[in-house]
């Protein structure tokens, strides 16, 4: 029979605990409603969307210690959750003298 349940490997490409942990995720991820989801090409949510507004913010040229990630971890959540307009906060908060431009660009 040729399906994909009497196939057999050669060989053990993984040990048996991590191929029976991983093998519920594998059938889980694989439902057919789940894929159907994704058909669109919306498969991003909002944790990888604000995960990846973050790394924007951080270098990726300069090494970026633990205090810059957070920077610009609260940067993205403030900028995610309210839009460009918090960044004004942020400025304010530091002090920084704003012109009318920081307030058209918001």
């Amino acid at each position: 029979m040729n399906t994909l349940s009497s196939y057999k490997h050669d060989y053990g490409p993984l040990p048996s605990e991590v191929s029976s942990a991983i093998k519920p995720i594998y059938e889980e991820l694989s439902k057919e409603e789940l894929l159907e989801r994704c058909a669109g090409g919306f498969t991003q949510n909002n944790t990888e969307s604000l995960n990846q507004l973050i790394w924007k913010i951080t270098s990726k040229i300069l090494p970026a210690g633990s205090k810059i990630v957070e920077i610009a971890a609260f940067v993205a959540a403030g900028t995610f959750n309210e839009g460009v307009l918090d960044l004004l906060l942020f400025m304010h908060g530091m002090d920084l003298m704003l012109a009318r431009n920081s307030h058209e660009y918001a």
